[in-house]
This record gives structure tokens, C-alpha cells and sequence, in this order.
């Protein structure tokens, strides 16, 4: 089993360095990353005070949309290229189980994330050049990142799954994200009593970076969230691709 889920690991993988649009993603969250960094520590909203700064790093809107747009970016192709092109019959007909396939596509997704938020450490290390940083901090916010984005990575490939073409697996991955998100935000924009009020805090990802993990906070109730709907979005893409797989 380890055998072929790491095959099918590798395959994929390596097959994000022969897509341009892997190197679109890399270059737009450089890009935006690098602007936003740069406008906080200069005459912008932070005013020169690095803490500050990190806070709107991880925290503002550019932020936010690379973490809800990443994701399905990179797994929009995981499932749904191989069912528009057929090759996902070959691939279903070898000794391999779905779970397999699943497992070895998402462990591909979750890498090639790691990676692209990895580069954001080349803007830390840029800043880290100026003032001195509080890396536990930082670390903080990577746990939280990182786990988070294997959430939607999960979502992502379960929107591949339910399509044959990339652009609509994208859009409905981005669509899961969102939901998610805004999910979180209901506590804030309606009215709930005490009790509502700690549930929607509890599930909002908002609260959890700018309350615990921008401050240098692990709350491991919020890494068990995001894996339990981690193993929840695996399901549901390992369910979609068995019903779909001779469509």
C-alpha cells in the first residue's frame, strides 16, 4: 500500500514543476506578499513597528486570499485532468485502491502548498535583515497556516473529484473555502446569544489566527478541527471518485 500511494505521490508531485500555472500561483504569491510586507513596514498602516506588521502580514485581505485561493488552484488538476483525459480509467484498472489514489494525490497537494508558503520566508528573512523578529511567533502562524491549508487542500480535491474540467474545480474548491470562511464570520454579523456565539467563534478561522496563532498561540483545538474536516473532505473525494470513476 505505502509502495503505490508514494508512486502515485511522486507522479503528481513532480508534476507540478511541468505546469504553468504552478508557476503563475508562485509568482502572484511572491508578488502579493512581497507589496504587502513592503507597504506595512513603510509608510503604511504598521508605521515602521514590526509587530504590527507581522499581525497585518498574517492577517490582511491579500492574506486571505492566497489562503483560500491556493488550494484549489493546486488541486484542481489532481482528479479532474485525469478524468477529462481518461487516464483516470488506467489508473483505476491497476492494482491500486481508491483510498490509494486519494492519499497519494492529497499527500502531492499538500506538499506543493507547503512549499509555496514556504517562500514567503524569503520576505521574512528580507525583514529579518532590518529588525529583529520573534520566530516563535512566526512558527505560530506557519502551525496554523499550514494545517489549515491541508483543510482546503482536502476541499480542493474533493472539488476535483466531482469534475472533468480544471476551471470549475478551481471555482467550486474556492466555493468550499469561502463557505468555510464565512461560516466563521456569522457570529459577527448576526446576533447570537452567549452559547452561538462561542460555537462560531470556535469555527471561525479569523479568530483563530488573529486571536491565538498571530500572537504566538498553538490551540490544539483548532489543529483537531481542521483535521477532522481534513479526513471528512478525503472521504467525500474518495466516495465521488468511486461513483464517478467508469462515468
Amino acid at each position: 500500500m505505502v509502495r503505490r500511494t508514494f508512486h502515485i505521490f511522486r507522479r503528481d508531485f513532480a508534476a507540478y514543476f511541468w505546469s504553468p500555472a504552478a508557476y503563475v500561483t508562485i509568482f502572484g504569491f511572491l508578488f502579493l506578499n512581497g507589496l504587502v510586507l513592503n507597504f506595512e513596514l513603510g509608510p503604511g498602516r504598521a508605521g515602521g513597528d514590526v509587530d504590527v506588521a507581522l499581525r497585518y502580514l498574517f492577517g490582511n485581505f491579500f492574506f486571505w486570499l492566497l489562503m483560500l485561493t491556493v488550494p484549489p488552484l493546486v488541486t484542481m488538476r489532481l482528479l479532474a485532468e485525469e478524468r477529462r483525459s481518461g487516464t483516470i480509467e488506467l489508473l483505476m484498472t491497476a492494482p491500486v485502491r481508491t483510498g490509494e489514489v486519494i492519499i497519494g494525490k492529497y499527500a502531492a497537494g499538500v506538499l506543493f502548498t507547503t512549499f509555496i508558503w514556504s517562500l514567503l520566508l524569503l520576505d521574512i528573512g528580507v525583514l529579518q535583515s532590518r529588525v529583529s523578529l520573534d520566530w516563535g511567533r512566526i512558527a505560530s502562524v506557519y502551525v496554523g497556516i499550514l494545517s489549515l491549508e491541508a483543510f482546503f487542500v482536502g476541499t480542493g480535491l474533493f472539488a476535483s473529484a466531482m469534475s472533468r474540467n480544471q476551471v470549475v474545480a478551481a471555482v467550486l474548491g474556492l466555493g468550499l473555502n469561502l463557505l468555510v470562511f464565512f461560516v466563521g464570520l456569522y457570529h459577527s454579523l448576526f446576533r447570537a446569544d452567549e452559547y452561538e456565539a462561542l460555537v462560531w467563534s470556535y469555527l471561525s478561522v479569523i479568530s483563530h489566527f488573529v486571536r491565538d496563532f498571530a500572537v504566538g498561540i498553538v490551540d490544539l483545538r483548532y489543529i483537531f478541527l481542521y483535521f477532522m474536516f481534513t479526513g471528512v473532505s478525503l472521504i467525500f473525494a474518495a466516495w465521488t471518485l468511486e461513483a464517478r470513476k467508469w462515468r
